[in-house]
């Protein structure tokens, strides 16, 4: 990925406003969507819960699927992104 920032030891600079916005935009959305499908996935896993499915091929997936999604949004929140 090309950067569109250059550190400098003020901080950083745009290179290229525009591509930059843009770029912005759409990693919020990404962080929108993560955070929202982390919300989804413990709706789904405490409804599987409560019919015992727990042992289940589709809890067992939803369980992977919500420690990756919590592993990335740790790491967004690690470098102060969230």
């Amino acid at each position: 990925m090309p950067r569109l920032t250059e550190k400098s030891e003020t901080g950083y600079q745009v290179t290229d406003l525009a591509a930059a916005a843009e770029r912005l935009g759409r990693f919020e959305d990404l962080c929108d969507d993560l955070q929202r499908e982390q919300e989804e996935i413990a709706e789904r896993l405490e409804h599987l819960r409560q019919e015992g499915r727990t042992r289940s091929y589709s809890y067992k997936e939803l369980a992977a699927q919500k420690a990756i999604g919590q592993m990335l949004l740790s790491r967004l929140r690690s470098y102060h992104l969230l």
